[in-house]
């Protein structure tokens, strides 16, 4: 269950790490504009990392785990609907590396609350191998369905893959 939390979780935040110049293009974004952007959601994506282990250790994994995929969700689908914006597409990348750094972060938490410290030193490899498993099925997405779906396409199967995280994160022990 934990594996499929990180298989599903990780799709969204990755397509927008490999997608977002070909989304800020096909919106008319320019190319100093989202060189920018990109920089100030790596920032993001290092302070989020310090973050999501406070924000564990203060609400729990579950509650902070269903809180970031309520937001990927969110994004994913109404991402179209702002897109055109300079401040909304920077938003939604700075978002996106903020989610992405959460996962990587809370793979090692998730591995030693659930199974324990003897355990799940063992286990985080399998989990941290989930986003990496997560990475292949996306190639494999994109390749065979984006020209046919298109970005909100994809978008809209980032929000169905968040969904379905969402739901194995319910069903996690606390």
């Amino acid at each position: 269950m934990v594996i499929a939390v990180f298989v599903f979780g990780s799709m969204y935040p990755q397509y927008w790490q490999a997608a977002f110049k070909q989304l800020g293009q096909f919106y008319k974004h320019d190319d100093e504009f989202m060189t920018a952007a990109s920089s100030v959601a790596l920032v993001g994506n290092m302070g989020f990392r310090l973050l999501t282990g406070i924000f564990i250790d203060r609400y729990g994994y579950k509650l902070v785990a269903l809180s970031f995929s309520v937001v990927a969700i969110l994004c994913a689908l109404f991402f179209s609907s702002v897109a055109r914006s300079e401040l909304f597409y920077a938003l939604w990348l700075f978002l996106a590396q903020c989610l992405f750094a959460a996962n990587m972060v809370s793979a090692s938490v998730v591995a030693l609350r659930i199974f324990g410290p003897e355990t799940g030193t063992q286990i985080f490899p399998f989990v941290q191998g989930a986003i990496a498993i997560s990475n292949m099925l996306l190639t494999a997405i994109v390749l065979n369905l984006q020209d046919s779906i298109g970005y909100q396409g994809m978008l809209n199967l980032m929000a169905v893959s968040s969904i379905i995280s969402l739901f194995f994160i319910a069903a996690l022990k606390d």
